[in-house]
């Protein structure tokens, strides 16, 4: 309800209610077409091909149990060729619309996100207006959409590490044991 594809990372509780990020999506034209619930990451595209010949960059399939709806995506806007090119402006400019036929049409930057960083297996929850409180003012821009999408501004997060020292040589472990040095 809130048009956003938020990440999360785990708090210091273990619990995902650290925002990392939002972008703006789409969801169906009806709020019947984009289901409620949880689900989980499932098989990805580089470039999903639809029912009218045009395409998709991104697309990673997320599915339920019972994989009752079927052919459903968190996708970027769609193009006209495998070229970032080649965008169908309307379909970036729908993003944080009831526009699509079920799927979350995203910001390219967030399907790329999706894509490269989150494995198969990888919990997706769609719910019902904001995700913790949070809604974002934020306007999507086409000559992002019409660029490669990168991660740079995501790894931040690792730092380099410049040294690592023991307080002790050498530690013995019986199977299944844990040590924290």
């Amino acid at each position: 309800g809130a048009h956003t594809l938020s990440v999360f990372e785990k708090d210091e509780y273990g619990l995902y209610t650290k925002r990392v990020y939002t972008w703006s999506t789409a969801i169906g034209k009806t709020g019947s077409l984009t289901p409620v619930g949880t689900f989980a990451v499932g098989a990805k595209e580089e470039w999903h091909v639809w029912p009218a010949r045009t395409v998709s960059p991104y697309a990673t399939k997320f599915y339920e149990k019972e994989n009752r709806y079927g052919g459903l995506f968190i996708h970027g806007p769609i193009y006209g060729y495998r070229t970032f090119g080649s965008l169908f402006e309307k379909t970036a400019k729908q993003i944080g619309t009831n526009c699509s036929s079920g799927c979350l049409r995203t910001e390219t930057e967030a399907a790329y996100f999706v894509y490269e960083l989150c494995p198969e297996g990888t919990l997706v929850k769609i719910v019902e207006g904001s995700p913790l409180g949070f809604t974002p003012d934020r306007k999507v821009y086409l000559y992002n959409q019409k660029r490669m999408p990168s991660l740079d501004k995501f790894l931040f997060r690792t730092k380099q590490i410049e040294k690592i020292e023991f307080a002790e040589e050498s530690h013995t472990m019986e199977l299944g044991e844990q040590y924290v040095p």
